[in-house]
């Protein structure tokens, strides 16, 4: 082991005796009735037992937070951003909530960089990593998270590294800080120099994985700088539109680009 660093109306007289009205919300607004109904012969609608009240006031609050939620102030340009905005978050954690309960890879958000050589994950049990050492004979592993020597993950991850005889390596990287050049430049060298098939992995697999991934398409495979950047995407988990502070990958992948400019496809590894 090593340590690298979400209508018409009708009058009573007239109504049919079998006719149900709806009671209206106490809450008031449009489409907030509650969906209790009474018949006209129900001694209730003259006078109604105030049990009976709160429960109907209960029963449309709850929609009506959501509708408030979703519908949010009276409409402006401003406000409807903000509408899209959350509908948006909304579908995106429908979708993904499904797709992570469909299957495991997605669960652990393995997949592969560069097949037979390089692979990409979250942070996996140590069942399932020994089953995926076994597997794609995985040769070295490479934690992005650091070291946490005590915590179960970390010194599980370090015993079955061992038992396997796989290397075991840890480098540091935060996913809402920017990662300086040298240190982006660091990690292209460890990603080049270790043992093969290699597995990275932080926490999620979705970003500093993402970012990982990213460098070793461009910088080691010779990717154009826009497709190495697809390991960046939200196929993967990535999200920094969000503002969960993980566009800072983005920022360090570009940072790298811009240092290492590509020369030619024939050209030497760009770092």
């Amino acid at each position: 082991m090593r340590d690298i660093g979400g209508g018409e109306a009708i009058s009573a007289s007239a109504r049919p005796a079998d006719v149900r009205t709806p009671f209206a919300c106490p809450l008031g607004g449009p489409g907030r009735q509650a969906a209790h109904l009474r018949s006209d012969r129900d001694p209730s609608v003259l006078q109604e037992s105030p049990g009976r009240r709160e429960a109907s006031i209960l029963q449309c609050a709850g929609s009506t937070a959501m509708d408030e939620w979703m519908a949010g102030p009276e409409a402006t340009p401003a406000t409807s951003r903000v509408r899209a905005r959350r509908g948006i978050a909304l579908g995106i954690l429908v979708v993904c909530g499904s797709a992570a309960l469909t299957a495991q890879p997605l669960l652990d958000n393995v997949h592969s960089v560069a097949p037979g050589v390089v692979y990409r994950s979250g942070q996996l049990g140590t069942a399932r990593l020994d089953t995926l050492i076994r597997r794609d004979r995985i040769r070295s592993i490479l934690n992005l998270r650091g070291p946490r020597p005590g915590a179960d993950w970390y010194d599980g991850e370090v015993a079955t590294s061992r038992r396997a005889g796989v290397e075991h390596v840890d480098f540091e990287l935060s996913a809402v800080k920017d990662v300086s050049v040298p240190e982006t430049e660091r990690l292209v060298q460890l990603m080049a120099a270790l043992p093969k098939p290699l597995l990275v992995h932080c926490q999620a697999g979705a970003d500093r994985s993402g970012l990982a991934a990213a460098l070793y398409r461009y910088a080691i495979l010779q990717d154009t700088a826009a497709a190495a950047a697809s390991q960046l995407s939200i196929w993967y988990g990535h999200f920094p539109a969000l503002n969960t502070g993980t566009a800072a990958m983005d920022r360090s992948y570009w940072a790298y680009v811009r240092s290492h400019p590509p020369r030619s496809p024939e050209g030497p590894p760009r770092f």
